[in-house]
């Protein structure tokens, strides 16, 4: 969309003096934005309209009790004491070595989330726009129409395992965030102490978000300092934000995700934590039942 809109830029500014055509220009880009849109659907844009994980494992608002998060938000801070000095003593996996780290493990996961199919995963790339990446808050993205992964130039590579996997299950027709997330916690919980890191990392900040104050304190008290230096890196990337262009880029994209029947917009990045909490085994890294068949069986 982005080529599109460049090229229609392009066009106007090549027929700036020739006045006469003012008015054949704006139809041919609403039409060449329309086609744009056709296509973002054709290959992508369906995907919303998948059952969530959420609703796939009829998770019950009686599962979701402050005891019950805070109990897993617990085990995923012992979980980052106990992995952290492991994981950094492995090294951080590469981003040109990610499709082969994580190709494995997503393979043991897509198939019992209901994915028969094996996309191509991409070595996660850097992006021209990524200024405007680091400005906004952006740590990742997945392109529609190209297919490819492209990550925040900054993101620290304790965070690279976590943020390529869940592009790479946006690339296995997870469109929701907050399913993406899901399939990542599985597929690094599935790897060795470094992807485990990354992935606990990841969720604990959606995790201990629902908590009331105290509880969330409470929990958070009990990282060790390891942990606690890496969130700290992980804030102090986080502050590159433009405030401006960070409101004005989450609030398109909360604004395109409603337009697609997400209704909670941008708060489903936390819906995470409530599949977790309900259907997650902080233990084995692995859902305690299997999420209901889509498509559904022919006669049902």
């Amino acid at each position: 969309m982005l080529v599109l809109a460049g090229l229609g830029l392009w066009a106007l500014w090549r027929r700036r003096a020739d006045w006469r055509l003012r008015w054949t220009i704006v139809p041919a880009l609403v039409v060449w934005t329309a086609l744009a849109w056709l296509v973002f659907l054709a290959a992508w844009g369906w995907h919303y309209q998948v059952p969530t994980l959420e609703t796939r494992l009829t998770i019950a608002p009686a599962a979701l009790t402050p005891q019950t998060g805070t109990r897993f938000a617990a085990m995923t801070v012992r979980a980052l004491n106990r992995d952290h000095a492991a994981a950094h003593a492995a090294g951080w996996p590469t981003r040109a070595a990610m499709p082969i780290v994580l190709a494995p493990h997503l393979a043991r996961v897509l198939p019992a989330l209901g994915v028969s199919w094996t996309p191509a995963w991409p070595v996660p790339r850097e992006t021209l726009i990524d200024p405007y990446f680091r400005w906004a808050g952006i740590d990742g993205m997945t392109n529609p129409f190209g297919l490819d992964v492209v990550l925040n130039s900054r993101a620290l590579p304790i965070e690279v395992p976590a943020l390529t996997a869940h592009e790479y299950a946006h690339l296995a027709g997870f469109a929701d965030e907050s399913d993406a997330s899901v399939v990542a916690w599985l597929a690094c919980r599935d790897g060795g102490p470094p992807l485990r890191y990354s992935a606990a990392l990841a969720v604990l900040p959606h995790l201990v978000a629902g908590l009331p104050g105290p509880l969330r304190r409470s929990v958070l008290d009990g990282l060790d300092e390891g942990p606690r230096a890496d969130l700290r890196a992980i804030a102090a990337r986080l502050d590159e934000q433009r405030p401006w262009v960070h409101a004005l880029a989450w609030q398109t994209y909360d604004r395109f995700l409603k337009a697609n029947r997400v209704g909670e917009g941008v708060a489903r990045y936390d819906a995470v934590a409530r599949v977790l909490i309900a259907a997650a085994d902080p233990v084995t890294g692995r859902l305690r039942r299997v999420p209901s068949q889509w498509p559904p069986a022919p006669g049902r």
